[in-house]
């Protein structure tokens, strides 16, 4: 068994979408190593930004290097790992994203910040569609009278699904604040390391913001800039 330190939401420069984003995928793996991190997967709004060959460069730093998407579908926002840019281009609607999860078994899905800001976050449409999910996030946007991590742990307890820990990074002073500990046996791989979260190997680190933390917070996405 091994102790996997692991990010699973990340925005970088390359994006499309949030172009304010100053720091790369490069600085982030660097960073990451500084921080003890063991996998991280970069997740671009609506774009499969290949990774084979920055991936090696993350393994030398010890780094286990995934691919992934936060996609739009049907207006709301799923985080999709294992996919590549053409199975991408076929997902309009939750039941697109159905059928290509029964062609392709290596797919993992997470949703997203779920019961955050109502009209991105899936929302009531998890309800509808839980079979698509493998895991639910807890996001570090939240503080003492606005916790949507509430709701996501009720209803993943209720659903026997595992509660992964994410920053849904877009300002580097987030990163390091909301993490996961995946316990992983054999080699660390993608397929390995999904079994995990499957298993419910995991443990999450996220703490309620201060008031102060969380309207600094609010701030930046308003502004767009580190604060």
């Amino acid at each position: 068994m091994t102790l996997i330190k692991a990010d699973l939401h990340i925005h970088t420069s390359e994006e499309n979408l949030d172009r304010y984003i100053k720091y790369s995928l490069k600085d982030i793996i660097n960073k990451a190593s500084e921080l003890k991190y063991n996998a991280l997967a970069l997740t671009l709004h609506d774009k499969v930004h290949l990774v084979n060959k920055i991936k090696k460069y993350a393994a030398k730093k010890g780094i286990l290097l995934i691919q992934g998407v936060e996609a739009k579908i049907e207006g709301r926002h799923v985080l999709i790992y294992n996919i590549t840019p053409k199975e991408f281009k076929k997902i309009k609607t939750f039941n697109d994203l159905r059928i290509l999860r029964k062609k392709n078994n290596k797919i993992f899905v997470i949703a997203p910040h779920p019961f955050y800001v109502k009209i991105i976050s899936v929302g009531e449409k998890y309800f509808e569609n839980k079979d698509l999910f493998d895991a639910l996030e807890v996001h570090p946007n939240c503080t003492w009278f606005y916790n949507s991590n509430k709701k996501t742990r009720r209803v993943a307890a209720a659903d026997g699904k595992p509660v992964i820990a994410n920053s849904d990074l877009h300002f580097l002073s987030h990163f390091g604040k909301s993490y996961s500990i995946v316990n992983v046996s054999g080699k660390l791989n993608e397929h390995n390391f999904f079994n995990a979260i499957k298993h419910n190997k995991v443990r999450v680190v996220n703490k309620q913001q201060k008031t102060f933390d969380f309207l600094r917070t609010v701030l930046q996405f308003i502004t767009k800039k580190e604060i």
